[in-house]
């Protein structure tokens, strides 16, 4: 490579450089003032003449290589002045000094593709760039042809790492840019991990923009993987269950289910390892499946007589108080995702005496009991006495290692389901299990917990469900 001293009007920075943020240039001024420039700048011949059009001509070329894009690409470079390769830094503090020319070093012939490998290795070797311009130079490779395991071995990254790096390339970088100078977020590299969990990147990006802390991000990111693999299971079931034969339930089902007029043959959790074979009743006929909260219930029609006006009201208020306890329930299974979501350091809630007082008040108003029952119902989500010894050990271990305010969550979750009937028996609006589901959620909410708008309705008393007050 040549040496020589080349003007400062006469050099370029690369519209490509992978760092965006140069940082605080300020001492380095002051020693180039005192000292000079005492490592040379890389260049390479000419410059792109407009920044924004060839950011824009190189993308179209790399989506669609043809003559015409490439000769695009080409005419926005000048063979005049030069571009710079290494030593951005050094360039601007050194213009900042006052210099007017700077050693060089000129290397020919190197392809745009080289050019970004020698920028991202030096800048890595420094140890100069964020991980968000890891991430968009490591795309910026792979749109070059790299494949993940040579930007690994060109970078010194783990192919893991790298593989994390291009899940950050491609959520909106604008959001991300928002929430990285948003100083109350404090966005981590635990809660863009815990977004790649989510599949759809436009689901991400959604996540990113709505969550308003990073307990709320994690938790929203681990529900939507949760609704993803329910809904996996979901077509996977159905499909088992219509090649037995089994019907699409009429949408009238739905509000029907707990009038009486259908009966339950067999229910299917989402959120349970699916069975390998479908076991019906032999010689049933006519059997309908239908999708409620997380599971799937294959159901028959009963055959109905001829009812009573009071009758039928009386069916109605039953139906309306077990759908709004069916909501509850889904909401206290959210609840328990939460806290287990919690207890297993997915989201993160320091030991703090004011939390642990708080959730000891909310224990108080629940009245809640605390018994071993709770811990396994937690752990193995079933009742004791259907566990396996296995299964207890592993519940204990597990319960011992937590400290006393993740124990003391279990057991508020677990004494949520006392208020889970905020409908009392005339169908109206229990205000005292309501306000103290309220009062749980609220908290929870405080951590990144979520409540779906017909949750919140059921837990405040304004779900048109409930029957009205008497006057």
């Amino acid at each position: 490579m040549e040496m020589t001293l080349i003007s400062a009007d006469q050099i370029y920075s690369h519209p490509d450089n992978p760092r965006k943020d140069l940082g605080d240039i300020s001492e380095l001024t002051e020693s180039i003032k005192k000292q000079g420039v005492l490592q040379n700048l890389t260049v390479i011949p000419g410059h792109w003449m407009e920044f924004e059009e060839y950011n824009q001509t190189i993308n179209e070329y790399l989506e669609n290589p043809t003559e015409e894009n490439l000769q695009k690409v080409d005419s926005k470079f000048s063979p005049e002045g030069y571009t710079l390769l290494i030593g951005h830094r050094r360039f601007a503090a050194g213009k900042a000094a006052g210099l007017t020319e700077f050693p060089c070093k000129i290397a020919k012939g190197l392809t745009h593709r080289e050019q970004v490998g020698i920028m991202l290795e030096e800048n890595m070797q420094r140890n100069d760039l964020s991980i968000m311009e890891q991430a968009q130079g490591f795309q910026m490779m792979l749109d070059l042809g790299d494949t993940e395991a040579q930007i690994a071995e060109r970078t010194g990254f783990s192919r893991t790492t790298v593989r994390h790096r291009l899940q950050i390339a491609k959520l909106d970088q604008s959001i991300l840019k928002e929430k990285q100078e948003d100083g109350s977020f404090q966005l981590s590299l635990k809660d863009l991990y815990a977004l790649e969990q989510v599949e759809d990147v436009r689901e991400r990006d959604k996540i990113l923009k709505e969550s308003s802390n990073s307990s709320q991000l994690i938790w929203k990111a681990s529900e939507s993987v949760r609704i993803t693999n329910r809904n996996k299971s979901e077509k996977k079931l159905i499909a088992m269950l219509e090649s037995r034969g089994v019907q699409k339930a009429p949408k009238k089902a739905e509000n029907e289910y707990y009038s009486g007029k259908w009966e339950r043959v067999r229910a299917y959790g989402l959120d349970d390892e699916l069975p390998q074979k479908i076991k019906l009743p032999q010689n049933e006929e006519n059997l309908y499946y239908l999708r409620m909260y997380n599971s799937i219930y294959v159901l028959k029609k009963v055959p109905q007589k001829k009812e009573t006006e009071q009758e039928r009201k009386t069916k109605e208020r039953d139906h309306n108080r077990k759908e709004i306890k069916g909501i509850n329930k889904a909401l206290y299974k959210r609840m328990k995702d939460f806290v287990r979501d919690i207890t297993d350091e997915k989201i993160c809630l320091k030991d703090d005496s004011v939390i642990l007082e708080t959730i000891w008040n909310l224990m108080f108003e629940l009245g809640v009991c605390v018994y071993k029952s709770a811990i396994y119902d937690f752990y193995c989500g079933k009742p004791q006495y259907e566990c396996t010894d296995e299964e207890l050990n592993m519940a204990a271990e597990y319960f011992d290692k937590l400290s006393t305010q993740k124990q003391m969550l279990i057991y508020l979750w677990n004494g949520t389901d006392s208020c889970l009937e905020t409908a009392d028996w005339r169908g109206q609006y229990n205000e005292e299990k309501g306000g103290k589901l309220l009062h749980v959620c609220q908290f929870m909410e405080q951590y990144g917990f979520t409540l779906t708008e017909q949750e919140r309705k059921v837990a405040e008393g304004r779900l048109d469900l409930y029957e009205l007050p008497d006057e």
